[in-house]
């Protein structure tokens, strides 16, 4: 952590510690699905694909890091645009979201009667959604498996597509 009482030109200097680092990525990577699966267009601000940092202004970003990107989160962003893209329901249509307790953040995109159920788990440990539908087949988007709504499973600080079918 940082001092805030250290002169702005010092502060613009220091770098997070790797824990910071580590938990910054994290909640990015859960906030890039939101971004991508919410309504609306996904806007990214410029390097935080790559993992650049900064601290408050005037030194709030830095430059762009070409050639040290940071390839993990780079290839988040991609996967999860390609997601976007590949699932018509995620890019247009209705949102509708579902009551999944407090650290998971759960909705069903909707478009010309396809659906999508979104799960983004905030939470260090996986936690288990039961979705309030019947007679219904829910595959992942990903991984090509089938679940059982009364058991879905939200991966720990991670998000899953549901295909419903």
């Amino acid at each position: 952590m940082y001092d805030p009482g250290l002169p702005r030109p010092q502060l613009a200097t220091l770098e997070p510690t790797q824990e910071q680092k580590a938990m910054g990525k994290r909640r990015l990577s859960l906030m890039m699905a939101a971004l991508f699966f919410l309504p609306g267009n996904a806007c990214v601000y410029y390097g935080d694909e790559a993992g650049v940092t900064g601290m408050r202004d005037p030194y709030c970003r830095r430059t762009f890091p070409w050639g040290r990107e940071d390839q993990t989160l780079t290839a988040h962003v991609q996967n999860v645009a390609r997601v976007r893209a590949s699932e018509e329901p995620l890019r247009g249509g209705d949102v509708r979201f579902i009551d999944a307790g407090r650290d998971v953040l759960c909705f069903v995109r909707e478009k010309e009667g396809k659906k999508r159920i979104v799960l983004i788990n905030r939470a260090p440990v996986a936690q288990n959604v039961i979705l309030p539908l019947e007679d219904v087949v829910l595959t992942d988007v990903q991984s090509g498996e089938k679940v059982d709504a009364a058991n879905v499973c939200a991966p720990a600080q991670w998000w899953r597509v549901l295909r419903v079918e």
